[in-house]
């Protein structure tokens, strides 16, 4: 596979923002080095989509400053299974193999080699299971309040998972605790995650333009690499669709350019693989060419929240070109409508409610409350926002359980969706509008932030369990001591 043939074997190759690898390579340095900040880079989260780099942009840099990579593999023949420990379970083999990679240093007949190791966690347990993740935990918490020196860092990675329509894959955008997506305040427990010794970076998908930059490169590379052989440089617009259906993983992208360009793909040059200006595609061959590829490259594929947003807001139809101008459309299907009807005509959407409900990277809920945030700025007049409001006020109404049911799901996101985008006008209205974030997570980060405080200062109101009562203490000691404090 191109994939792993021609993987990056030195840092300036990745296609990972500089920026991102510079954080990584800051974190490294600091977990190695003779100072006192050496004790507290235990623990190097990494987050993000699939096939963003993360993996080998740790390895590259380990290998470029001479550190060894001890990898975790979640099975029975690892580097450790040759002991008396056949039968253990699953979390603890996990204890263990950290406990030991910690302790027991490589052996090295290279004097120079250094004897610097960093353990890599990829292949994670089941931390679904209560048991294993509580052990895991545990296995986590020991190995950063441990005070051994030198330090053996350890660093997860945690790629975005969940189900579509029905999980969302970001920890922030999570309101409940969901224990069926794994995330990063899954896998580390929370008084670590949020702790001295723990560090978290999110890799974002890799960018159209790298993305580019990249595939390009390694056709040419191919193409040196294989002057005779049957080699069919894909068309560039194949490269761009083949690039929008990857949303950023570079892995899957690379598989896909592997299959287009070994098969007769529509407008291909077959000149030997030479690149050269091509020719604009025809209508007809560029048809073919997306029909091959949806069939080729058909995989489950994530959107960008708020590129998916976009799509809804911006509300692009046909017979409007680039530019939002209104242009020919003799293709289109004419719809007939009662003359009581007339003023609800609309031209044919670009956004498919139904694909984009199997494309949304969050669930419904929070996808809605996004899209209650920012919809009154690409409204035109009250009477459409009202319209929206509408639409949105109904789906809180039945939101009791349709959670729970992914046909009721589908039918309320479906339902938000076409009112909203028969509301919106078209062509949009530019006003610079910038899609953000609900002022809903900020309200619950400083919620979550007082509870914590609460929880480490206060000394009153103790259960029996030796645990505060965050209730008690919110209803009852609060008020008074902010009746006092007024009063001061």
């Amino acid at each position: 596979m191109w994939s792993e043939f021609y993987a990056p074997s030195k840092v300036s190759e990745l296609a990972v923002h500089s920026r991102k690898v510079g954080d990584l390579r800051h974190w490294l340095e600091e977990s190695f080095s003779d100072t006192k900040l050496s004790k507290y880079r235990k623990l190097l989260v990494l987050t993000g989509t699939a096939g963003c780099g993360k993996s080998t942009a740790v390895k590259l840099l380990a290998k470029e400053m001479n550190v060894d990579v001890i990898e975790y593999l979640n099975e029975s023949t690892y580097k450790y299974s040759n002991e008396d420990e056949y039968g253990e379970s699953t979390s603890k083999r996990f204890s263990n193999f950290l406990g030991k990679s910690a302790t027991y240093k490589p052996l090295s007949f290279d004097n120079e080699r250094s004897n610097k190791q960093l353990i890599l966690v990829e292949d994670l347990p089941n931390v679904l299971e209560y048991t294993t993740r509580e052990a895991s935990h545990d296995a986590l918490r020991g190995h950063c309040l441990d005070g051994r020196t030198p330090n053996v860092p350890i660093v997860i990675i945690v790629s975005d998972s969940g189900v579509r329509g029905t999980g969302g894959n970001a920890d922030e955008m999570v309101q409940t605790t969901n224990r069926d997506v794994v995330d990063a305040r899954t896998v580390v427990p929370r008084d670590i995650l949020d702790g001295p010794f723990c560090t978290t970076i999110h890799f974002n998908p890799i960018a159209r333009t790298f993305l580019k930059k990249h595939l390009n490169a390694l056709l040419d590379r191919h193409r040196d690499d294989n002057p005779y052989g049957s080699f069919k440089r894909p068309h560039d617009e194949a490269i761009d669709v083949i690039i929008d259906t990857a949303s950023g993983d570079i892995r899957s992208a690379i598989n896909t350019l592997q299959l287009a360009s070994q098969m007769a793909l529509p407008g291909s040059l077959s000149t030997g693989g030479h690149k050269r200006k091509a020719k604009p595609l025809s209508k007809s061959t560029r048809v073919d060419m997306e029909k091959t590829l949806d069939v080729l490259a058909r995989r489950e594929v994530s959107l960008n929240l708020f590129h998916s947003l976009a799509k809804v807001l911006r509300n692009k139809r046909h017979g409007f070109d680039d530019e939002d101008k209104v242009c020919s459309c003799e293709d289109l299907p004419h719809v007939s409508l009662p003359e009581h009807l007339e003023y609800k005509r609309r031209a044919p959407s670009h956004v498919h409610p139904t694909r984009l409900y199997e494309d949304i990277p969050v669930d419904v809920e929070t996808y809605l409350l996004f899209l209650s945030h920012n919809y009154p700025a690409f409204n035109q007049d009250c009477d459409d926002a009202a319209v929206v409001a509408d639409a949105l006020s109904w789906s809180d109404s039945t939101s009791i359980g349709y959670n729970d049911s992914k046909q009721l799901s589908a039918s309320v996101f479906e339902y938000v969706i076409r009112k909203t985008l028969h509301a919106l006008p078209c062509p949009s209205i530019k006003r610079g509008q910038k899609i953000r974030k609900p002022a809903f997570f900020f309200a619950e980060k400083e919620r979550r932030n007082g509870i914590e405080s609460i929880k480490q200062n206060s000394r009153l109101a103790v259960t029996i369990h030796g645990q505060v009562d965050t209730n008690a203490i919110i209803v009852d000691t609060l008020p008074m001591l902010s009746r006092i404090w007024e009063r001061e």
